[in-house]
């Protein structure tokens, strides 16, 4: 069969090289995403380490925390100690004082010394009432914060769960869309070459429909011969015969060109659908690529937002440590201002005990000048009695009268001094019931300031909280954008590709 003019048969050559063209570029394509894989494993494996570093730096942050806490309860139970030791040191040095003042002490001034003994005795078991108080308040306070920390990382942890259980159903679904999209374009090309083939078919028919018009017209435009050229033609029988059978001899040939021409494009046929076969194989490898790709990413920003939120955890944690260390710093000062306080109020008790002894040796020395006294005028008395013994004698009635009058003298000196002491006694003690009001005002001052720091505190981390969930949401909304604009990408990728095989396809 010869070839028509003026149609450009496909050359076999060039169909090769197309093919290696494009075997070509699917490995250069192959080999980019393997590269971007690798590229995806390295940023993974750095993430990976970045993470496990920072839990390190907040395990080691924890242990510093608490040996800061261990050293700071047994600083705590030192200051206890060493007050206590002073406190017993104190009552020691009275009871030696006391012992050295007794023998010239009166049973009023034992009786205000246990008073008073009682009294400071009273107040040191009320400040270690208060410090037990204060260290069972810093104890439930931190317990409580641990319970809190606990109960976040719970929600934290449950609303992680939850967000990877909605992304896991997601891919589900998007799977399943993508495969049926696969199928419907598998069942698509299938039909599309069944009805390429039903065209070659028809093409062919066609042409050997042509060709059988042709041997007709050839048939019929044979001219008709003439009685002149019987003759000739009865000469040229035995030639036509030899021509007919070299004319049988040519359809022969024809037949078994055209039959081999037939077999030629039935293999040609069969080698395109292979390949077009091996195409699809090819598209569908690819599309696995690119949907392993895909997950690839989703996985890829699952780690940086489970990264992300670690860092959010991690900085939530860093701002209780620091609220917490900023809490410690407070309750430090406080007990600062109560060992000042307190070395404030050992002060007093100590002037107050060097006035008491001041004022007891100005009374011992006086009462030692009034007994010289007694003993100068008793003295001159038993002389002048001695001199005068007979006038005395008779004079002794007023002599009595005398003494009984300095006598009651004496009394009522000593009475007033009591009086003063007792006077003395009750200002210390109002003066003392003064500082301790002052010292609970500071304390519920204290007290409040330290309930409106926490308040701040919970404000701040409820503020952060919801700042999180809004940068969370926003996350989301970028991924699904992301994850939309992919899909068109891919869609129009398809649709390039589709495309150019039907225009290979139609150039074929």
């Amino acid at each position: 069969m010869k070839k028509q003019r003026g149609v450009r048969q496909p050359s076999i050559l060039r169909l090769w090289w197309l093919v290696v063209y494009e075997e070509a570029d699917r490995r250069k394509s192959a080999k980019r995403s393997q590269t971007v894989l690798y590229e995806e494993a390295d940023g993974c494996k750095a993430a990976k380490r970045s993470q496990t570093l920072l839990y390190e730096e907040a395990e080691r942050r924890k242990a510093a925390k608490h040996c800061q806490t261990v050293e700071t309860l047994l600083y705590e139970e030192a200051d206890r100690r060493k007050a206590a030791k002073r406190s017993q040191t104190l009552l020691y040095e009275e009871v030696d004082g006391r012992k050295a003042a007794k023998p010239s002490q009166t049973l009023l001034y034992e009786e205000a010394e246990g008073r008073k003994t009682a009294k400071h005795s009273q107040t040191l078991l009320y400040e270690e009432a208060d410090g037990r108080k204060a260290a069972k308040q810093r104890s439930q306070t931190l317990l409580y914060e641990e319970a809190n920390g606990r109960k976040a990382a719970k929600r934290s942890q449950t609303l992680l769960y939850e967000e990877a259980d909605r992304r896991k159903a997601a891919k589900r679904s998007q799977t399943l869309l993508y495969e049926e999209e696969d199928r419907r374009k598998a069942a698509k090309r299938s039909q599309t070459l069944l009805y390429e083939e039903a065209d070659r078919r028809k093409s062919a028919k066609r042409s050997q429909t042509l060709l059988y018009e042709e041997a007709d017209r050839h048939k019929a435009a044979k001219p008709s011969q003439t009685l002149l050229y019987e003759e000739a033609d009865r000469h040229k029988a035995a030639k036509r015969s030899q021509t007919l059978l070299y004319e049988e001899a040519d359809r022969r040939k024809a037949a078994k060109q055209r039959s081999q021409t037939l077999l030629y494009e039935e293999a040609n046929g069969r080698k395109a659908a292979k390949r077009s076969q091996t195409l699809l194989y090819e598209e569908a490898d690819r599309h696995k690529a690119a949907k392993r790709s895909q997950t690839l990413l989703y996985e890829e920003e699952d780690r940086r937002k489970a990264a992300k939120r670690s860092q959010t955890l991690l900085y939530e944690e860093a701002d209780r440590h620091k609220a917490a260390k900023r809490s410690q710093t407070l309750l430090y000062e406080e007990a600062d201002r109560h060992k000042a306080a307190k070395h404030s109020r050992t002060l007093l008790y100590e002037e107050a005990e060097r006035r008491k002894a001041a004022k007891h040796s100005q009374t011992v020395v006086t009462l030692l000048y009034e007994e010289a006294d007694r003993r100068k005028a008793a003295k001159r008395s038993q002389t002048l009695l001695y001199e005068e013994a007979d006038g005395r004698k008779a004079a002794k009635p007023s002599q009595t009268l005398l003494y009984e009058e300095a006598e009651g003298r004496k009394t009522a000196k000593h009475s007033q001094t009591l009086l003063y002491e007792e006077a003395d006694g009750r200002k210390a003690a109002k003066h003392s019931q003064t500082l301790l009001y002052e010292e609970a005002d500071r304390h519920k001052a204290a007290k409040r300031s330290q309930t409106l720091l926490y308040e701040e505190a919970d404000g701040r981390k409820a503020a952060k909280r919801s700042q999180t969930l809004l940068y969370e949401e926003a996350d989301r909304h970028k991924a699904a954008k992301h994850s939309r604009t992919l899909l068109y990408e891919e869609a129009e990728r398809r649709k390039a590709a589709k495309h150019s095989q039907t225009v290979v396809v139609g150039s074929v």
